[in-house]
């Protein structure tokens, strides 16, 4: 999945006052995670560190779980608005 995609999907199914600035940095800090803790971990491992994600990546970039493990970038933008929203028990 694309970036720009789940963004504009979390976008449509909860309207939220965040910017794409910080929508970009949450799904570095997920990737960066399973960079570090699934991909870097393992033998023959890719020797690039991640980097996270610029506001206005290019909208071909893929961000790094495939189909059909995508689905937590929906489910980590939702709880992040939810907990910067301060609702506590949607998070």
């Amino acid at each position: 999945m694309k970036a720009m995609e789940i963004i504009a999907l979390v976008d449509g199914l909860r309207p939220n006052r965040f910017s794409n600035a910080e929508k970009f940095r949450w799904l570095s800090d997920i990737d960066g995670l399973i960079h570090r803790e699934l991909l870097e971990s393992h033998e023959g491992a890719p020797e690039s560190a991640f980097a996270g994600y610029a506001e206005g990546v290019d909208d071909d970039t893929e961000l790094l779980a495939p189909f059909p493990y995508d689905a937590l970038y929906r489910w980590y933008l939702e709880s992040q608005i939810d907990l910067n929203n301060m609702e506590i028990a949607k998070y």
